[in-house]
C-alpha cells in the first residue's frame, strides 16, 4: 500500500512539474503580432509592430551618444551603439516581455508594450 502511495505522489509531482514548465514556456514566448515601445530618457521614439517585412532602422540619440536599432522580420535589436559596454548590442533580438533591451549610458529601453502582453493573466494573485 505504501509503495502505491509513493508512486502516485511521484506521478502527481511529475504532472505538476510538466504543467508548470509548459506554462512558463508559453508565458515567455514572443507573441507573433506584438507591439514594442522604444523610449529614450522617458520619451517615446517608436511605438508599433515588433516586426517588419522590410528592415528599417531608427537612431536613438541621447547627448553625444547614439544607438542604431533594427526592426526586421526576426524582430527588433540594437545593431550598433557607441556606449562603452555594448550590452545592448550583445543582447540580440528582443525575446520576451520579462527581459527588455536596455542601454544605461544612453537611457534607452526597448520593451513590449502593455497591450501586447495583456493576455488576461497576471503575475500577482488577486
Amino acid at each position: 500500500m505504501q509503495g502505491k502511495t509513493v508512486k502516485l505522489l511521484t506521478a502527481l509531482c511529475a504532472v505538476i512539474f510538466i504543467a508548470a514548465l509548459i506554462g512558463t514556456v508559453l508565458t515567455l514566448q514572443n507573441k507573433g503580432e506584438a507591439d514594442i515601445l522604444i523610449a529614450v530618457d522617458g520619451e517615446t521614439l517608436y511605438s508599433g509592430p515588433a516586426k517588419a517585412n522590410e528592415p528599417f532602422y531608427l537612431r536613438a540619440v541621447y547627448g553625444e551618444g547614439s544607438n542604431l536599432i533594427r526592426i526586421d522580420a526576426r524582430g527588433v535589436c540594437v545593431e550598433w551603439a557607441d556606449c562603452p559596454g555594448q550590452e545592448c548590442v550583445h543582447m540580440g533580438y528582443l525575446k520576451n516581455a520579462s527581459l527588455p533591451i536596455v542601454c544605461l549610458p544612453h537611457r534607452m529601453v526597448i520593451r513590449y508594450t502593455e497591450a501586447s502582453q495583456d493576455d488576461g493573466l497576471d503575475a500577482v494573485s488577486q
